[in-house]
């Protein structure tokens, strides 16, 4: 099934920083709308309606971006290992950062975390990027 999506996105600039400590001048808060999503099916496109418990807006990323390339950053670090995410984390991340176009959230964090979070991991301290307790994620 050829799934095409339709997307409503909310970018919001997070934190400016130098770009003279950083490979990057800010950072994009980016929320999806899933009431949004359409899929073409057998050619023809159909919005699929959401359950009402997921009709609301989710975090689709937090990442660093530059201000003269809407590429992402091609940055070495550390590989994701969801071995390392404790059983809190997980849960909130179900709940609010799910994978709603496949239904495999792992690969769907990996993915993100692949793209974005090693660039944060390089360039910002831990504990200003990620809450102490991961309760306090939303």
């Amino acid at each position: 099934m050829e799934s095409k999506l339709v997307q409503v996105r909310f970018f919001f600039l997070f934190v400016t920083v130098s770009s003279a400590y950083t490979p990057f001048q800010y950072f994009m808060h980016v929320q999806f709308w899933p009431a949004a999503e359409c899929q073409a099916i057998g050619g023809v496109n159909k919005c699929h309606i959401m359950q009402p418990s997921h009709l609301q807006f989710t975090i689709h990323g937090l990442w660093p971006a530059n201000k003269s390339s809407s590429s992402s950053l091609d940055c070495k670090g550390d590989a994701f290992n969801v071995n390392e995410m404790d059983d809190a984390l997980k849960k909130a991340l179900l709940s609010s950062w799910w994978d709603w176009r496949k239904g495999k959230p792992v690969e769907f964090w990996q993915r993100e975390y692949d793209k974005h979070r090693k660039v944060l991991r390089q360039c910002v301290p831990e504990d200003r990027v990620l809450p102490e307790d991961p309760s306090d994620v939303p």
